[in-house]
C-alpha cells in the first residue's frame, strides 16, 4: 500500500492506494500521527478510490483518527468507496459513522 498525507491548515488530506493490511495500517498510523503531532485536527478527508482492500487493523486507524477529530470538534470524511472496501464499510456500518463525499 502507498499513501499520501498532506496537512493543510487543520485538515488532514489522505490518499490511499493498493491494499491495507496490518503492517500497512501500523505504518499509516505512525505517519498520520506524526503529521498531526502538536497540531489541532478539525477534519480528516480520505480518498479511498484507489484502495482495493482494507483489513480490520486499517479500519481501526480510521476509527482512531475519527475519534481524535470528534474530540476536537471535527470529523472524518471518506470518498471513493467501492468494491470490497465499500462492502466492509457497510458491513461494519462505518459508512454511517464517517461522512461520505
Amino acid at each position: 500500500m502507498t499513501y499520501n498525507i498532506d496537512l493543510r491548515g487543520q485538515t488532514l488530506h489522505v490518499e490511499l492506494r493498493g491494499s491495507m493490511y496490518a503492517g500497512d495500517a501500523t505504518a499509516f498510523r505512525r505517519a498520520s500521527k506524526a503529521a498531526l503531532e502538536g497540531r489541532r485536527c478539525s477534519r480528516v478527508e480520505v480518498d479511498l478510490s484507489h484502495l482495493d482492500y482494507i483489513d480490520s487493523a486499517g479500519l481501526e486507524v480510521f476509527i482512531s483518527l475519527h475519534k481524535r477529530c470528534v474530540k476536537e470538534g471535527g470529523s472524518l470524511a471518506v470518498r471513493g468507496l467501492s468494491g470490497p472496501v465499500k462492502e466492509l464499510f457497510e458491513i461494519t456500518r462505518l459508512d454511517k459513522v464517517f461522512l461520505q463525499e
